[in-house]
């Protein structure tokens, strides 16, 4: 792979899933992305029907916070009839920008500065993180940098994003001003 940053995408053909990430290659390194499908893939063909947890989006709650609108806050709801547990999240987003921290319902699940994770990386939670069957929560996406190991704040003010849960969950919204 060339350096700088580049697409990487991974097609699963029986259900038309595709993961796309981005991956920064430095010069003399190598680079390691992990690309998940959403839910269990294998599995969706055999049943015949796609993927997709319950959790959801809370309508007009992304914003931009912190000096330089370097974090992204906003909030999901379990709309489901029972407890989602989580592990892991993706986040794909427009704005070029790497960022540290991923705080779950008031708990740091990801801190991970060298390199922090970018637009298509799967940020491993420390633990696995439990929404009972109706209950709302909060998720911050904190200390955005312009570069995987540093560098400058990133605003991320009006950025898209499509943000994927390991319960096969697919959220998208725009982080506002």
């Amino acid at each position: 792979i060339p350096i700088g940053i580049q697409s990487v995408e991974a097609v699963y053909r029986a259900t038309d899933d595709t993961v796309t990430a981005f991956v920064s290659v430095l010069p003399s390194t190598g680079a390691t992305v992990t690309l998940r499908l959403p839910g269990d893939p294998f599995s969706f063909a055999e049943e015949g029907g796609g993927g997709g947890g319950s959790i959801e989006y809370v309508a007009g709650s992304a914003g931009v916070s912190s000096g330089g609108n370097k974090n992204v806050d906003f909030d999901i709801e379990n709309s489901g009839t029972s407890t989602v547990n989580v592990d892991w999240l993706v986040a794909t987003y427009t704005t070029t920008g790497y960022y540290q921290k991923v705080i779950f319902d008031g708990s740091e699940v990801f801190n991970e500065a060298s390199p922090r994770a970018g637009s298509g990386d799967t940020a491993p939670f420390t633990s696995t993180e439990s929404i009972s069957a109706g209950a709302q929560i909060s998720v911050n996406l904190q200390n955005f940098k312009t570069g995987p190991y540093g560098g400058p704040n990133a605003d991320m003010s009006n950025t898209d994003f499509t943000i994927e849960f390991s319960d096969g969950s697919v959220i998208t919204f725009n982080s506002g001003t």
